[in-house]
């Protein structure tokens, strides 16, 4: 489990499923969304937001 900035834990899957998202977005998504470049700084609205947006992503790449 990880560790949020709000003391919320989420799972280390979701988590480092995000982080290959963001070192293949080069970082650009959270950055506009939340301004900053650590999941750990997000709170757990913040999280879930940035997991639904990248996993929307991906589900658009496997319908092309």
């Amino acid at each position: 489990m990880k560790k949020l900035v709000d003391g919320k834990e989420v799972s280390g899957r979701i988590y480092y499923y995000l982080l290959d998202f963001n070192e293949k977005d080069e970082w650009r998504t959270i950055m506009q969304l939340f301004s900053c470049q650590q999941l750990n700084q997000l709170n757990s609205y913040q999280f879930a937001e940035l997991f639904s947006h990248a996993f929307a992503k991906d589900i658009e790449k496997l319908k092309d």
